[in-house]
């Protein structure tokens, strides 16, 4: 994947999530009729950035967000941070509609060393990684995406 391509992404993508998911609490709720649990995921502007995968070189993830919903973002200020940057881009369009599209949600197995998550939600393609905010006590915030089948890496789905 090129870097203008990236840019494009990270900024279609950005309006949507500004459009469909900033300021914007969700509430999951999963387990059986009898046991019923529930998480609630905030979805602020500095978390967005993270769910590019890409490292911006002109500011803090909040310059980067606002830059990408107002169309701005400049692919000679960007960079990949990761080999699995094109795959988290390549799906975070479907995770942008994460309300309409998760239909499991599951603890985190640890089985991937360099993934420092609680949660995922998604589905057999895609999954957002979830962590427990240090701000606001009981929220989750997004930290991630995944090209994975969420059910490779849960607990329970």
């Amino acid at each position: 994947m090129e870097l203008k391509e990236a840019a494009r992404i990270a900024m279609d993508c950005g309006v949507l999530y500004h459009n469909l998911l900033f300021n914007n609490t969700l509430m999951f709720v999963y387990g059986s009729l009898d046991n019923k649990s529930y998480i609630e995921v905030e979805f602020l502007p500095q978390n967005y950035q993270y769910l590019t995968g890409l490292i911006y070189n002109r500011g803090s993830a909040l310059t980067f967000y606002y830059d990408c919903v107002d169309q701005r973002l400049s692919p000679l200020n960007i960079s990949f941070s990761s080999e699995s940057t094109a795959q988290k881009l390549s799906v975070l369009p479907q995770l942008m509609n994460i309300h309409h599209t998760a239909n499991m949600i599951g603890d985190y197995d640890k089985s991937r060393v360099y993934l420092d998550i609680e949660m995922l939600a998604g589905t057999v393609y895609a999954c957002m990684g979830l962590d427990i905010s240090t701000d606001r006590i009981g929220y989750y915030y997004p930290k991630t995406t995944l090209r994975e089948d969420i059910r490779d890496i849960t607990n329970r789905w």
